[in-house]
């Protein structure tokens, strides 16, 4: 028998994401911007090397800025809302039984 745990998330602390989401946005930035700039780059073969990794790094870290400012708005507002309203993300975990185990393991032999 499968047993569902539902947890709600009441709030969201800040500081817990910008521990690992400048690190994630920051990367998302630099590829970004290395396929925008080298790989599908038409107009820009006449611009020198050192224009485009400017505009590589320049495009990194306003991406960044802009994406992880928006980040923490939006967990702004969810904590507010979420305070206000009493209305939360709603998270369910299932447990697999032992015999959906079994029978996963009869399968593969």
């Amino acid at each position: 028998m499968l047993k569902n745990k539902s947890y709600n998330i009441k709030k969201i602390n800040i500081f817990s994401v910008l521990k690992t989401a400048p690190i994630i946005l920051g990367i998302n930035g630099i590829l970004s911007s290395l396929t925008t700039f080298f790989i599908f780059s038409s107009d820009i073969y006449s611009v020198d090397l050192k224009a485009r990794l400017l505009a590589c790094i320049m495009f990194s870290i306003a991406y960044t800025i802009i994406m992880l400012s928006s980040l923490i708005i939006m967990i702004y507002i969810y904590n507010l809302l979420s305070l206000k309203y009493n209305k939360h993300i709603e998270i369910i975990f299932t447990e697999k039984s032992e015999s959906s185990n079994s029978k996963i393991e009869n399968l593969k032999n």
